[in-house]
């Protein structure tokens, strides 16, 4: 009786991982998840011209300023002060992008030129 109730819980876990491991990955989009890079080959495959369409396409979110604003640096530098960040973005050839990284309120508020409070976040786009 012991080595019945020994197997049938070895058996009840076994079958969980499974149903888990789909349930976790079951939430994201095909274009990724919200804190995932989008890569130079990511890019070339979207299809689109510019990074803002990357974007827009693959991690709208990042775009969206909801509780607070979103920052956009470019190689290290902020841009979009007078300009709008979809006018920037618009600019950048999808050729160019090596790597588009997004970082979180806490983490985009130490970049260099941003504000301490009501961020967001802030996509950082590397080119080659």
């Amino acid at each position: 009786m012991k080595n019945t109730l020994r197997m049938l819980a070895l058996s009840m876990m076994l079958l969980a991982v499974p149903v888990l491991s789909a349930c976790a990955s079951g939430g994201e989009r095909s274009g990724g998840s919200m804190y995932e890079d989008i890569t130079r080959e990511e890019a070339q495959q979207a299809n689109v011209s510019n990074a803002y369409d990357l974007i827009e396409r693959q991690r709208a979110q990042w775009l969206r300023s909801g509780s607070g604003q979103v920052l956009l640096y470019v190689n290290g530098t902020r841009q979009g002060q007078g300009v709008g960040i979809r006018q920037v973005l618009e600019g950048i050839s999808v050729s160019s992008i090596e790597r588009i990284e997004w970082a979180e309120g806490p983490e985009a508020r130490r970049l260099p030129q941003a504000p301490t409070s009501n961020v967001r976040g802030a996509i950082l786009v590397i080119t080659r």
